[in-house]
């Protein structure tokens, strides 16, 4: 292997569908590289000049994105004995220009598409930027009903609620430049539900050990509400002293000590109402339906609140 790789897998989204805990997952299996920085953005965002102007977007994708493309292969180097390589970034099954340039600089590439049912979605990234302190609104129908006003001004994905649910677009485009037996779709539910066996169906997909046993007890990027903002704010957010750990502290660990304090700083939010499904449920309904065909999937447990 050479000294200089690009990723061989990506895993392309969507946004708040369990994406973070596929993250950690594979970076366990001992096949595997998984890029040190999530949600690198690259190929969404490749040679471009960043200015989103939602609230909190600097400290967020402002942070995380790579554009320059030198910076970017540097998260490969090096690398020994891994079969995958790979990175995340949701972004990806958003973006409308992240397929041709994924095709054009790594053809071959596997791509991995993770699918949750929309509303609950949405939701879930309502309540992200809630407890984040990001999102003002604190009725969840109301900041869906700002979707297009928050695209107009630029705000970065992640408040868009609506448009990044809305798949069928988004999977079309990456079946006009890709093979099917290069992707892989994940439907959120099987994933919670049986991660084993949904991480074997992954593995193979990957040509690494499919009886790698993983932890799949640990929970990342969850949503609730802070009993201490100040210290929440400290664990998302650079800070002095997690420089320092940095220095002392491989990153599994670090991961592990975060996340496990931010859990522990959460109290359980409010959860979508029944009400609240039967008013959003209707903005997705013609899309979930064009994506059963699509796709060939029966996407039925996606239609009524349970």
């Amino acid at each position: 292997m050479s000294n200089v790789n690009w990723p061989n897998f990506l895993i392309v989204g969507a946004a708040k569908a369990g994406t973070t805990a596929l993250y950690h997952q594979l970076t366990q299996h001992s096949e595997v590289f998984m890029s040190e920085q999530k949600e690198m953005n690259f190929f969404a965002l490749k040679d471009q000049t960043l200015d989103f102007k939602g609230p909190g977007d600097m400290d967020g994708i402002h942070r995380t994105s790579i554009t320059n493309q030198s910076i970017y292969i540097s998260f490969f180097s090096n690398l020994k004995n891994k079969k995958a390589i790979g990175e995340v970034s949701p972004l990806y099954l958003y973006s409308p220009i992240a397929p041709e340039l994924i095709n054009s600089l790594i053809p071959n590439s596997k791509i991995i598409i993770i699918l949750r049912n929309p509303v609950d979605r949405a939701f879930s990234a309502f309540s992200h930027l809630r407890r984040d302190h990001r999102e003002k609104i604190d009725d969840f129908e109301k900041a869906f009903d700002q979707n297009d006003t928050r695209k107009e001004l630029n705000w970065a994905e992640i408040w868009h609620y609506k448009s990044m649910g809305l798949y069928f677009d988004q999977v079309q485009r990456y079946l006009q430049y890709f093979p099917k037996n290069q992707m892989l779709f994940i439907i959120y539910d099987d994933f919670v539900n049986t991660p084993q066996k949904v991480l074997e169906k992954l593995c193979t997909f990957l040509s690494i050990n499919s009886n790698f046993k993983f932890d799949t007890e640990s929970k990342y990027n969850k949503s609730g509400t802070p009993r201490f903002q100040s210290f929440h704010q400290m664990l998302i957010r650079p800070h002095l002293f997690k420089k320092i750990l940095k220095n002392f502290l491989p990153k599994f660990i670090r991961t592990h000590i975060r996340e496990s304090l931010l859990n522990l700083n959460l109290k359980k939010n409010k959860s979508l109402t029944s009400a609240q499904f039967d008013s959003i449920y209707p903005a997705f309904k013609d899309d979930i339906e064009k994506l059963e065909r699509l796709l060939n999937l029966d996407l039925s447990q996606w239609k009524s609140f349970e």
